[in-house]
């Protein structure tokens, strides 16, 4: 039987599945249309890939796709920079198990896949939210029914989960939280903690990040609710004992309940995040620790977040956007001036309302919240915590009989103050980025020019005023059904255009135009890449060019994963810091510790690593060394390295080596010099004139010998200078060649020389930016001028000796390498294989500890006669971590007797 408007009724499991199906339909149809408008795929060549999400999502789901189809590992790959685990990759990125759904899709539709994954996360949330409200009000009426639901998908469609849809890996905590803090009141409740347990262990399973701040968020969720039950005087139990010890002894044991339970979840979860942790530790990238917690600054104002609530407002620092519609809104509003709560539960509430804003604006609580990591970039990576809280709040509100006997007057006027806050705050606010934005995308989306004041708060009043308008006349007509059903209706409306405007604004925003573009890429590099030669010995490829594009340079660094080839790049939170620092070193710049750029092409460090081949843009001119072998018209050409070592050859000498140069080409000149032992002298100092500077440009006149019109030189230049934050740009003949000096830029570049030995010189300028104000303090300039000529015949001359001690008798594939070699004591077996945790080496059946070339590479010492060395790659920790997930399974089932047996005790009691 259906409840009446007024009549509540406890739920039966086939009306809660009716409201599931409700909300998750409300949720698709919602972001179809959305999508259809914007043109996102299916619809359109839009995607979801704003910036990491083209950089690195696309690419690794096609990486993972060959992970299930057994074509790839996760354990350890060489197609991650030199060669690393991407066990930590997995965890950190594809955990999910909605990341299975890339089985159903090619290589070429990773794009659209980036819309399914977001659209299927955003069902999950609107879908677990209706699960923990329902949990919590068991006995509902028709109208609050209809309240839960739009408070539903006002979750699922609020603003983080679009905002971080090309980050599909946060959105999994987002979707959990509802579950883990319905465990939580569970436990607060004096009842079973399988629940949470459960939805704790696969949240940090599904992503450790997010899983760690939701089980982070819980434990102050559970003082919380233990001291909202307390100052409601809500019974815990059936033989509730209102002695303040008995209150003492069940906060006790709440406390310590929550604790086991918590640390049960974690040693579920220890098979993932006991490895990933271990590989993690001890690296720079994101670095911070407990000493962030000691700055007690606010990075932002409290005022902000009321002033930056509205559709399409973006999170920034110091100022997050915890949208989630004004229907939540105005039911927090409501619930702190129109409920009859007492003085102690609005002031429990309001203290919750206050921390989670705290937790966006004050330093210590930002810090924890991000893991105790310096964050860069997309703020805020849990600001879905505020917007779960309003609707935690405005639940209170409309799911309460008391709603029903709310003045229609009492909204209106409270809303009303609210907005002339709302008005207040946003022009005291001094950080208007939030606003700018908005009034762009609105520029963009229906092509007119706007004023980035006036309109942004217009649309700030607009869906609240709307929203309390409709409410007033629904309790206004309160005892008039047809009316009231009218005005019912068109709430509903309101709400969903308010929940749909943030869609279709930040859709457009957190969305690119080159899906297709992107599909076609895709497409084109797999056909590319069957050109390149089918070899039985190991080798690597460099790109100059990828899809991704951030400053003018090449991103998406993780194509080799993707498609299947060994390469020296890479662009993951888990870098192999050692090789990104080694490969710095030697001439491909280092950004963030996580970053290799490979635009240009570097031939006497790639020799050094093996690489084969190297494919340019098409019509590439700047191929001095390298052979043509194939190409795809108007898209690459592949070219071959005749220079290229094997990626394991004998060399006289043992001990590790690290060159003290700090020039790029003379680092690697003395990585040959120490292998080949003489000196290799590859490079030849440049003859060069610098003119008069000029303001914020450097001008440089190089001189060619003779030895480059004979193709038998390259022309590398470094400029290292004394910012990276203002950056520049280098001109060569007075046209753009390259962005320098900031974030993405090369280091080493190789200046194209062909079209001027006629000339016998080569102009080179050096221009900086101009500052802004963040920089207007500094005055950037040149601290080093490095140009070298790369001696062709004197690099073929080194590694003709080096490639005739080549390991010929080898094996190497991803997790295994086998080298059989004869060799003397006094000699050692050089392989471009960076050092990894993970790795154990034998030689001749006996473990032992590789040198290290150039810090990374491992060089093995070899003995008398005939040397027989393997190495086997497994994941640190990996078998302990499994170990200690048996335990915690145990460790569940004990947990679950134990809270059977005392249930029935206490029920016997009774």
């Amino acid at each position: 039987m259906k409840p009446t408007e007024t009549e509540t009724t406890t739920l039966s499991i086939k009306q809660k599945t009716a409201i599931y199906l409700i909300a998750a339909a409300l949720t698709v149809g919602i972001i179809i249309p959305i999508f259809a408008i914007l043109g996102l795929a299916p619809f359109g060549e839009r995607a979801l890939i704003y910036s990491d999400g083209q950089h690195q999502m696309v690419d690794l789901f096609a990486w993972y796709k060959d992970v299930l189809a057994g074509k790839a590992s996760i354990d350890f790959s060489f197609s991650k920079s030199l060669g690393g685990s991407n066990f930590a990759v997995f965890t950190y990125y594809l955990s999910s198990p909605v990341s299975l759904l890339i089985v159903f899709f090619n290589k070429a539709q990773t794009s659209l896949f980036m819309n399914v994954i977001f659209s299927v996360k955003a069902i999950l949330a609107s879908v677990f939210t209706v699960y923990y409200l329902l949990r919590k009000h068991r006995t509902l009426d028709r109208s609050a029914i209809c309240a839960t639901i739009l408070l539903s998908v006002s979750y699922g469609l609020g603003h983080f989960l679009i905002a971080q849809s090309s980050n599909t890996m946060w959105l999994d905590g987002a979707y959990m939280l509802p579950l883990i803090l319905a465990g939580c009141e569970k436990i607060t409740s004096g009842k079973r903690s399988t629940l949470f347990i459960v939805s704790s262990a696969l949240a940090i399973c599904f992503n450790w990040y997010s899983g760690i701040v939701d089980l982070m968020f819980a434990c102050f969720w559970m003082v919380f609710d233990l001291i909202r039950r307390y100052v409601s005087g809500i019974e815990v139990s059936s033989k509730d004992n209102p002695d303040p010890k008995s209150k003492r002894n069940h906060i006790l044991f709440t406390f310590v309940h929550f604790a086991v339970s918590g640390i049960c979840a974690v040693l579920l979860s220890a098979a993932l995040l006991l490895p990933t942790l271990m590989m993690l530790s001890g690296r720079s990238h994101g670095s911070g620790g407990l000493s962030l917690l000691k700055n007690l600054s606010m990075i932002g104002s409290v005022t902000d977040v009321v002033a930056t609530y509205s559709f399409g407002m973006i999170s920034v620092k110091g100022t997050a956007s915890l949208f989630a519609g004004s229907f939540a809104l105005i039911g927090t509003i409501l619930l702190f001036t129109a409920s009859t709560k007492t003085r102690k539960e609005k002031l429990t509430y309001g203290g919750l309302l206050l921390f989670t804003v705290l937790t966006y604006v004050w330093q210590p609580l930002v810090a924890l919240f991000s893991l105790l990591r310096i964050v860069e970039s997309y703020w805020y990576r849990y600001s879905y915590i505020g917007s779960f809280v309003l609707i935690y709040l405005a639940a209170e509100y409309y799911l309460s009989k008391e709603r029903t006997q709310t003045k229609a007057s009492l909204p209106l006027l409270s809303t009303g103050v609210y907005l002339l806050l709302v008005i207040l705050f946003s022009k005291i606010t001094l950080d208007k980025s939030s606003d700018i934005v908005f009034a762009a995308i609105m520029r963009d989306l229906f092509h007119t020019g706007l004023d980035f004041d006036t309109v942004p708060m217009l649309c700030k009043l607009l869906f609240p005023s709307l929203t309390v308008i409709a409410m007033a006349l629904i309790l206004h007509y309160g005892k008039k059904p047809v009316f009231r059903n009218i005005f019912c209706g068109l709430l509903a409306v309101i709400v969903l255009v308010d929940l749909a405007a943030g869609q279709l604004f930040l859709g457009w925003f957190y969305s690119l135009d080159n899906g297709d573009a992107t599909t076609e890429y895709a497409r084109n590099e797999l056909t590319l890449l069957k050109n390149l030669p089918e070899e039985d010995s190991f080798y690597r490829v460099v790109q100059t060019t990828y899809h991704g594009i951030h400053n003018d340079q090449p991103a998406s660094y993780n194509e080799p994963m993707a498609y299947r080839f060994h390469s020296i790049a890479s662009f993951v939170s888990d870098p192999d810091e050692d090789t990104v620092f080694f490969l710095d070193r030697g001439g491909y710049c280092a950004h963030s510790d996580t970053i290799t750029n490979t635009s240009f092409e570097n031939l006497a460090l790639d020799s050094l690593l093996g690489v084969r081949y190297v494919i340019l843009p098409a019509g590439d001119p700047n191929t001095t060394g390298l052979i043509y072998t194939s190409g795809l018209t108007g898209f690459k050409d592949i070219y071959t390295n005749p220079y290229a070592l094997p990626v394991a050859f004998v060399y006289d000498g043992t001990g590790s080596y690290e060159s003290s140069s700090t020039a790029p080409v003379l680092y690697v000149n003395d990585l040959y010099s120490h292998l080949s032992g003489y000196s290799a002298d590859m490079f030849v100092p440049a003859d060069y004139e610098e003119a008069a500077q000029e303001e914020g440009a450097n001008t440089f006149f190089v001189s060619l010998p003779d030895e480059v019109s004979s193709g038998d030189y390259i022309l590398y230049a470094n400029f290292p200078t004394s910012t990276s934050k203002i950056g520049s740009k280098i001109l060569r003949n007075d046209e753009m060649y390259t962005v320098y000096s900031y974030f993405m830029a090369p280091k080493l570049i190789r200046v194209y020389t062909g079209d001027c030995v006629a000339e016998g010189k080569v102009k080179l300028q050096l221009v900086f930016n101009e500052s802004s104000e963040e920089t207007a303090d500094e005055t950037p300039q040149v601290t080093d001028v490095q140009f070298y000529f790369l001696d062709l015949s004197k690099l073929k001359e080194v590694t003709d000796s080096l490639r005739a001690n080549a390991c010929t008798n080898m094996e190497l594939r991803d997790r295994y390498g086998r080298f059989e070699v004869e060799g003397t004591s006094g000699q050692s077996l050089f392989t471009s294989i960076p050092v990894e945790k993970g790795w154990s080496v034998t030689r001749n059946g006996k473990k032992i500890e590789p040198d290290l070339i150039g810090s990374t590479l491992y060089s093995i010492p070899l003995e008398n006669g005939k040397n027989v060395i393997e190495m086997h790659y497994d994941v640190p920790y990996k078998k302990a971590g499994i170990a200690i997930s048996i335990f915690g399974l145990l460790m569940l089932a004990g947990l679950i007797v134990t809270e059977g047996h005392y249930r029935r005790k206490k029920e016997a009691g009774a």
